[in-house]
């Protein structure tokens, strides 16, 4: 912190002490101060002190020698590096020992970063670093969680639910909703990550997924594993739509009907399911793209192949 004050050890008729005067030693301060918190052990050190940093007002302290941390109290405001916009909220010693605060936000929320996201509920500070209970919205997702953590590079959470709204304008959004997920969400690049844990992350209301998805303003894309019906569809570049998605360089399997058993797979070849539709068809990409009916004993390569969901 930086602190610039008086100490004054007691009045200056009462030198020798002879008056017991139990409101000294009182210390002074007419100037702003600040706390910072850019220690190494406080997330890291993110929270760089030139642009996170918390402004105490004029105040003052009296009977030094005899007072408790429980009504010690700071008035002032934070300025948060960008990540909400500056609010006011006293310091007060926390349960760790360092100087804090848990702030209400208001009903109507904050912006963070300027817009790109809206954070609802509370928000809190110590040593323990800069973090947050309550809900995100990003785009078309909602995010709650009791475990955020704010920093001005970046946004993390284990998350207690997670909703995305199908959005059919121009940069499309599928449905989507979850449980428990892994949240990082990279504010430099704006590029919002969830991953899966051992539940999976149902989209379309009808498919589950299972590894990470990227939600950014041009929408949304994935590297996992997606199953729905009998199909199992595992690549590394899905693009999403509202009702659709597009695997490039995806392996597709299905199942025989009740059975464990494969009846077709499409290995490396361009994949495109729609839902809406009900239906997929498989686009070959090179010589390593290859088609089989593992139940019949079959195996070709196709230029094209098309597959109705319901037949």
């Amino acid at each position: 912190a930086d602190l610039i004050g008086t100490l004054y050890i007691d009045e200056p008729f009462n030198k020798s002490g002879m008056k017991n005067l139990p409101r000294f030693p009182i210390f002074s301060s007419k100037n702003e101060s600040y706390v910072y918190f850019d220690k190494n052990f406080i997330q890291d050190g993110q929270l760089k002190r030139d642009k996170f940093f918390y402004v105490v007002e004029a105040f003052e302290i009296d009977s030094l020698d005899n007072f408790s941390t429980d009504n010690l109290r700071f008035d002032g405001y934070l300025t948060s590096a960008g990540i909400f916009p500056v609010f006011r909220e006293p310091l007060t010693v926390m349960k760790d020992y360092s100087l804090g605060f848990e702030h209400s936000v208001p009903k109507e929320g904050y912006q963070m970063f300027g817009g790109l996201a809206h954070f609802y509920n509370t928000v809190s500070l110590s040593n323990m670093g800069f973090g947050g209970l309550g809900r995100l919205d990003y785009i078309t997702s909602t995010v709650y969680s009791k475990s955020f953590n704010f920093s001005p590079l970046q946004v993390t959470a284990r998350t207690d639910a997670f909703e995305m709204r199908e959005r059919r304008t121009q940069v499309e959004f599928p449905q989507g909703k979850g449980t428990v997920l892994e949240l990082d969400w990279q504010v430099e690049n704006n590029n919002l990550f969830v991953q899966t844990d051992t539940l999976p992350l149902q989209l379309f209301g009808e498919a589950g997924f299972k590894g990470k998805m990227k939600i950014a303003p041009g929408g949304a894309a994935a590297d996992g594993k997606i199953a729905f019906d009998q199909a199992v569809i595992i690549s590394h570049f899905f693009d999403f739509k509202s009702r659709s998605l597009k695997a490039d360089t995806a392996d597709f399997k299905l199942l025989a009907d009740n059975s464990e058993k494969e009846a077709f797979l499409a290995n490396d070849y361009l994949t495109n399911i729609d839902f809406e539709k009900r239906s997929a068809t498989f686009k070959y990409i090179n010589q390593n793209s290859r088609l089989s009916f593992p139940f019949n004993q079959f195996v070709c390569t196709l230029d094209e192949a098309d597959w109705s969901m319901d037949k």
